[in-house]
């Protein structure tokens, strides 16, 4: 998943020349730090099962908060950028 999202990004990169990042570049990044948050969510839940916001309901805790946090960041990433 995270090459596929690599190669987008430079597919991209080649289409547009531009100066700087584009704004749609940012949700790229958004997208890589998705990736390694469940990267990382996966490797504490079998490394450190013990940890208790992993414990509670079965890792409920890093569910819940996936999809607010994701919109949220590209939410601050749209306001930064157009205001």
């Amino acid at each position: 998943m995270l090459f596929v999202v690599v190669i987008l990004q430079i597919s991209l990169r080649t289409d547009l020349t531009a100066q700087g990042l584009l704004y749609m570049e940012y949700f790229y990044f958004v997208i890589y730090g998705a990736i390694l948050s469940v990267s990382l969510n996966s490797i504490l839940l079998r490394a450190a099962p013990n940890l208790g916001f992993l414990q509670y309901r079965d890792n409920l805790v890093m569910d819940l908060l996936f999809w607010p946090v994701l919109f949220g960041l590209i939410l601050i990433v749209t306001l930064l950028t157009f205001s």
